[in-house]
């Protein structure tokens, strides 16, 4: 009897244990869910500000997707095709560094961003932009152009 008793009371304590466990493990303030947001809607939202603000600089500049689209092609840089449009090189750097810093200033004001930590990120964007050589990645920019060059390049 005294052997049974303990594999009751052995079982007993594992069953309490796995049911602590699991409450405290699925359990989460109603707080947290609302202030941080998933990564994937983070991405997305960055991502629709990412293209909202090269919409605004092409609108500005008179340049169509088509016009992108077919500079990729052609391997223009958007200095080429800017100055298609009548824009000189430096129209296209001011024009990108104000909108920057229009956005940027925005993010500032809304309190999503410290003004210290704006002037660090303008400072950097701007330049980042007066290095830049006018080329045309794709959207995710770390992949090249051209697939069929890599590939050439391989073999």
């Amino acid at each position: 009897m005294f052997k049974s008793l303990k594999n009751i009371s052995a079982m007993t304590i594992c069953l309490l244990l796995a049911t602590n466990v699991t409450v405290f493990a699925s359990t989460k303030p109603a707080d947290e869910e609302h202030k941080n947001p998933s990564n994937s809607t983070k991405i997305q939202e960055n991502s629709y500000k990412r293209a909202r603000f090269k919409t605004n600089v092409f609108e500005k500049l008179g340049i169509t997707k088509e016009d992108i689209d077919n500079g990729r092609k052609t391997g223009k840089t958007l200095f080429d095709i800017a100055k298609e449009k009548g824009h000189s090189e430096e129209d296209v750097k001011k024009l990108m560094i104000e909108e920057k810093s229009k956005y940027i200033d925005d993010e500032v004001q809304r309190g999503a961003i410290p003004k210290e930590k704006a002037e660090e990120i303008k400072t950097h964007f701007k330049e980042k932009i007066e290095k830049w050589d006018g080329k045309l990645r794709d959207n995710n920019c770390s992949k090249p152009l051209n697939k069929k060059d890599v590939y050439d390049k391989i073999n």
